[in-house]
């Protein structure tokens, strides 16, 4: 599995460029709404790059799309949900937006909830 660095840069781009091409707009249209060079966009869309918060929400503007849309786990279709599944793709979305408090408590309650046997799955 890819860092969280890398996860994140591949849910971005892949989702910027799914829409781009559902919306019919040229890299060079996006790039130029947006305020980045064109060079900067392929790198967003490849994953080699990750755009700031500010340049997303100017992608997300350019796209006409609802705030916070690239990375909600209701709209977001990734390699994580084909191999995982959808309930362990958004868990692993929420769980990455917590701090290492926040992260513990998951991990304890995850680690109770299977005490229980009506949680488990033998």
């Amino acid at each position: 599995m890819q860092s969280y660095g890398g996860y994140a840069r591949w849910i971005a781009g892949n989702k910027i460029k799914e829409i781009r091409k559902e919306k019919g707009i040229s890299q060079v249209a996006l790039a130029e709404k947006a305020g980045v060079s064109p060079v900067t966009l392929r790198n967003y869309e490849n994953g080699k790059t990750l755009p700031s918060q500010n340049t997303i929400n100017k992608i997300i503007e350019a796209l006409e799309l609802p705030e916070n849309y690239i990375y909600n786990p209701d709209t977001v279709k990734t390699i994580g949900t084909i191999l995982y599944g959808t309930s362990e793709e958004k868990l692993l979305l929420y769980f990455r937006q917590l701090n290492e408090t926040g992260q513990g408590k998951v991990v304890d309650t995850a680690r109770d909830l299977t005490k229980i046997s009506d949680y488990r799955k033998d």
